[in-house]
């Protein structure tokens, strides 16, 4: 158990860097996209990139709770 606990942990890391790298890049797009002269696919790129960011911290969330939980069960 205590191995399988550290790979999800690792994969759970792996998942906030992505995800934070998506909402940089959609908030890069729309600054692109503003600067084109284009509003519409700037409010789109935006609201995508909030959606990830807010990914990022769920998954920060869980992550903390996951190793507060293997700290708990292995680290005494």
């Amino acid at each position: 158990m205590r191995i399988a606990m550290v790979e999800l942990m690792r994969l759970m890391a792996e998942d906030i860097v992505a995800e934070e790298a998506f909402a940089i890049e959609f908030a890069r797009e729309a600054e692109q996209a503003d600067h084109m002269g284009d509003p519409a696919t700037a409010d789109i790129m935006r609201d995508l990139s909030r959606r990830h960011r807010v990914k990022g911290l769920e998954s920060i969330g869980r992550l903390a709770a996951m190793q507060f939980r293997y700290a708990t069960m292995f680290d005494r």
